[in-house]
């Protein structure tokens, strides 16, 4: 949808892993552009990812990393509990 010439951009609600690894970054004190300069995305990607759950394996360490919560804290307990499931 386009206004006055400006193109409107609409952005997803987080998902609960995007709540997850928000919930993280804002306890450890880090911003979310540290995180996006980490992942070497830009701010754009990043919130989109947060939607979709588009973060790969090698993204969620690098977070888990960056925040110092182990990757086990960042990944919410529906996933955690799926994962037992499937091993």
């Amino acid at each position: 949808m386009t206004t006055y010439g400006w193109a409107m951009t609409t952005t997803k609600a987080p998902t609960e892993l995007g709540k997850s690894i928000l919930n993280c970054i804002h306890l450890s004190g880090i911003t979310e552009q540290a995180i996006c300069d980490r992942l070497g995305v830009s701010r754009n990607t990043y919130k989109k990812r947060l939607a979709s759950d588009g973060f790969t394996v090698q993204e969620l360490l690098r977070i888990s990393d960056a925040t110092g919560f182990h990757i086990s804290r960042i990944l919410p307990q529906s996933i955690t509990n799926e994962l037992a499931m499937t091993a």
